[in-house]
């Protein structure tokens, strides 16, 4: 379980995120570079969408479990854990929609 209650964790946390950022950031310039050559410009635009959507559904299932330590609430950690809960499976289907939606647009897109 992640815990958040540390300057360690949070360094930890922040560094986390830079990487993914960098690595997604990495494979959207590859995508560019691979299009006239390897890939369609349909697959290009596809895939660094379909790669946040993803991104976006990782961080949502990491937020339910990550905890707060007992002092710095200031409600009942139950219902702070059923708000987690929410917010995690909102940006899940939000992630996923997103995902979704960019393959529906980039079908309309080939299709006109």
């Amino acid at each position: 379980m992640m815990t958040t209650d540390t300057p360690k964790t949070w360094r930890r946390e922040i560094g986390e995120g830079l990487i993914a950022a960098g690595l997604l950031l990495q494979a959207s310039i590859t995508v560019r570079a691979l299009t006239p050559d390897y890939l369609s410009a349909e697959a290009a635009t596809r895939i660094p969408g379909a790669l946040t959507g993803m991104l976006v559904v990782l961080y949502a299932n990491a937020l339910p479990k990550t905890l707060s330590p007992l002092s710095r609430m200031r409600c009942d950690p139950g219902a702070e854990q059923a708000l987690r809960r929410l917010v995690g499976w909102s940006l899940t289907v939000g992630g996923l929609g997103y995902t979704a939606a960019e393959r529906k647009r980039n079908e309309g897109a080939v299709a006109s």
